[in-house]
């Protein structure tokens, strides 16, 4: 089953959260003062730690973290970033190419 979930993030810093593989954040903003995200969710037995950070209009994002929205928060404009995960999975090992079709026998 689906559902959305919404999730508080911290204002400074970054914030780790628990959700099921595959969740897919579907929007970022301002409630109450907070910012939060909202996710859709396939529950299951399965959960991952994520890690979200915001960052401000002119600030310095490392390139280990990928963009995800942008929420206004007059006179602000916050954007939040996910860091990116390393691949658990290894690269599948090199193969020799295979010959030129001219070259190959029928």
């Amino acid at each position: 089953m689906r559902q959305v979930w919404k999730f508080p993030l911290a204002g400074g810093g970054e914030t780790k959260i628990l959700m099921p593989p595959n969740t897919k954040v579907v929007h970022f903003d301002m409630q109450f003062k907070q910012p939060h995200l909202w996710a859709v969710i396939s529950s299951g037995k399965e959960w991952e730690e994520r890690m979200f950070r915001i960052f401000g209009t002119g600030d310095d994002v490392p390139a280990d973290w990928a963009y995800v929205a942008t929420c206004l928060d007059p006179p602000f404009v916050w954007h939040l970033f996910e860091k990116m995960r390393r691949a658990t999975t290894t690269s599948p090992s090199p193969c020799s190419p295979s010959p030129p079709l001219e070259a190959r026998s029928t």
